[in-house]
């Protein structure tokens, strides 16, 4: 029986055993908070995209070694994106998403449903696709900047290349470099579901949510009430036009903070009416490749602002007094920025609107920016 006994030494090692596997858990639950920013912030973009209901879950999160997770993905095509942020030395994060993914969000992106996809990724697509993600980053930096008490946080460079074979995320960092990864997947109504994955280096993620705890002070009962919610979080999008409410990240971690509504612009432009000097400067290779890419009109006749509860209290038949008279001009938003007014007509049987002002044209343009 005494040769059965453990020695002091042994149960010590295995108590060090234990605590490093819960520190390892704990840090894992923490970090779940940035992947459910994250996870908003790709709801809202697709949502306002597509016009539909959205539902995003964080499906898996750990820590690997880098080439570990690349050979995850060495059987596909994938699109990388590369951020690299100007606060916290070495703060770089990328961005997956196996071929045909990129080509739907691209499709989305040019107004589509992903019904007919392309058998393969080409500069259009690939644009669109990069410019999905940067507005997806763009809307989780917000958020973040929120929770870091307005701490600036700005982008140095980006990059975006399709890889195959063997390839790792960030060359700059050797191999076997522990990074924190997490994946998502979004369940668009009326569309494929859609999943990314997202990375940075282990120790940048772990100081970015030390600072997000320094600076976030937590309710009164909400540990409690996170560890008795399930680890795979959803992040629900109903349709912001309808309801004017601000939508908030919840799940397991002990954050709670207002999202902002994000703006998603499916292309970028540059003012028409400038020079050709002038627009050599400032227009990216390849500009005319976006030309084609389809924006959103939106008329609005007018809006109105409910609190939660009157929102929660309408039934059929509740009336909403919209800010505007009758008989004034509505107005009209591309991406949501205002640059014209009209009077509404008929067109045989639809609803159309005939602009009476608008902005010119170089204006128009950098209202869009």
């Amino acid at each position: 029986m005494a040769d059965e006994l453990l020695s002091q030494e042994e149960i010590e090692a295995l108590l060090k055993g234990i605590g490093a596997g819960a520190s390892k858990a704990k840090e894992i639950e923490d970090l779940k908070e940035i992947a459910h920013i994250y996870a908003q912030a790709l709801s809202n973009v697709l949502q306002l995209l597509s016009g539909e209901e959205v539902v995003v879950d964080v499906k898996e999160s750990d820590f690997y070694d880098q080439k570990g997770l690349a050979e995850k993905f060495q059987s596909h095509n994938v699109m990388l994106y590369l951020v690299e942020y100007d606060v916290f030395e070495g703060w770089i994060q990328a961005f997956l998403m196996e071929e045909k993914m990129a080509l739907l969000l691209a499709d989305i992106m040019m107004g589509g449903d992903g019904a007919e996809l392309p058998a393969e990724m080409n500069d259009l697509y690939l644009s669109a696709a990069q410019e999905g993600v940067s507005q997806i980053t763009g809307a989780a930096v917000s958020e973040m900047v929120n929770l870091l008490r307005g701490r600036r946080i700005g982008i140095k460079n980006t990059s975006c290349a399709m890889k195959s074979g063997e390839w790792v995320p960030f060359d700059a960092l050797a191999s076997d470099e522990k990074v924190w990864a997490f994946s998502m997947e979004a369940d668009i109504k009326g569309v494929d579901k859609l999943s990314m994955w997202s990375l940075m280096p282990q120790k940048i993620a772990l100081l970015l949510m030390d600072e997000i705890k320094k600076t976030v002070t937590l309710q009164p009962g909400m540990e409690e009430k996170a560890q008795q919610k399930p680890q795979q979080a959803k992040v629900a999008s109903e349709p912001v036009e309808k309801t004017h409410m601000r939508q908030t990240v919840r799940d397991s971690g002990a954050l709670k903070q207002e999202s902002r509504v994000v703006e998603a612009r499916p292309a970028e432009f540059v003012p028409l009416d400038a020079s050709t000097s002038q627009r050599e400067d400032v227009e990216p290779q390849n500009f005319d490749l976006i030309m084609d890419v389809p924006v959103r009109i939106t008329v609005r006749l007018g809006q109105a602002f409910k609190t939660i509860g009157e929102i929660l209290s309408l039934s059929p038949g509740s009336v909403i007094e919209l800010d505007k008279m009758a008989g004034d001009p509505v107005d009209i938003l591309v991406n949501g920025k205002l640059i014209a007014r009209g009077e509404v007509v008929v067109i045989d049987e639809n609803f159309g609107v005939r602009i009476t002002e608008i902005v010119n044209r170089s204006e128009r343009v950098k209202s869009l920016r």
